[in-house]
């Protein structure tokens, strides 16, 4: 009985385009306008290409296309961590980007560990991924430097620091949270609460500025709470069963 090794050496090679173009009696030129979408074909020539990839039981290569193009069609995403929700569905919605623009997406996190953050981000610079998505860990983006030294289109995204060499998409954190205020003052509040992760990101400091200066400029005082209860998940559940186990309840 042959051993596994055996069986794996002595089974054939896989079907390649040229297999494909013989079968279907058409040249390896057109067979790879068919596989990549081109719309060119004549309707009769896609249907020979088709019949023979199901007949063959062809699968396109993608390491050989990519290498082709120096560039898989890989987009990477380092986010600090994935058990938080928000993180989940932000990965979800930007995968389904992705797919409809003919990518892949690899997500890959930080668990807010900035040495982590840099072995990520040059592994998927390994990878040879088109693209980068980062929500960096800290302000200060210390992986930024290979990134840019690869030439590497990249964006910084939710947590863009105020000094950035990469584009980035965020919201208006300041108006965002002014809004807010002046929403739960309008509802009769005058005690509020605030549950914040860390003042270390911008996008958290313009928050509670926003907040800040919203209570300021309100007709009657307001008064407010901040607590910081850490960038995890566990860390604020816990921080927050703390609070309000002890003291009086904020009114919001």
């Amino acid at each position: 009985m042959p051993s596994a090794t055996t069986a794996l050496m002595t089974s054939p090679d896989r079907p390649t385009i040229y297999d494909v173009a013989r079968r279907a009696g058409l040249s390896p030129a057109t067979v790879s306008k068919v596989l990549r979408g081109v719309t060119t074909v004549s309707a009769e020539n896609t249907l020979r290409v088709t019949d023979a990839v199901r007949a063959l039981g062809y699968r396109r290569d993608p390491l050989a296309a990519n290498l082709r193009r120096n560039r898989r069609a890989l987009i990477g995403l380092i986010v600090p961590d994935f058990k938080n929700p928000f993180f989940g569905a932000l990965i979800a919605a930007i995968e389904g980007l992705a797919e409809a623009s003919g990518y892949r997406l690899v997500a890959v996190s930080t668990s807010e560990d900035v040495e982590r953050e840099e072995s990520q981000v040059e592994a998927l610079l390994d990878w040879r991924v088109s693209g980068l998505i980062l929500i960096p860990c800290t302000d200060e983006l210390e992986s930024a430097i290979r990134v840019r030294n690869d030439s590497i289109p990249a964006v910084v995204l939710d947590r863009v620091p105020k000094v950035s060499p990469f584009d980035g998409v965020s919201v208006n954190n300041a108006d965002a949270c002014a809004a807010m205020v002046r929403h739960f003052y309008g509802l009769g509040h005058r005690q509020l609460f605030v549950a914040a992760t860390t003042p270390k990101y911008h996008n958290m400091a313009e928050r509670l500025d926003g907040i800040r200066n919203s209570v300021a400029s309100l007709p009657e005082p307001m008064e407010i709470e901040i607590m910081f209860c850490g960038t995890d998940l566990a860390s604020a559940s816990r921080s927050m069963a703390e609070r309000f186990a002890h003291g009086p309840l904020p009114k919001a």
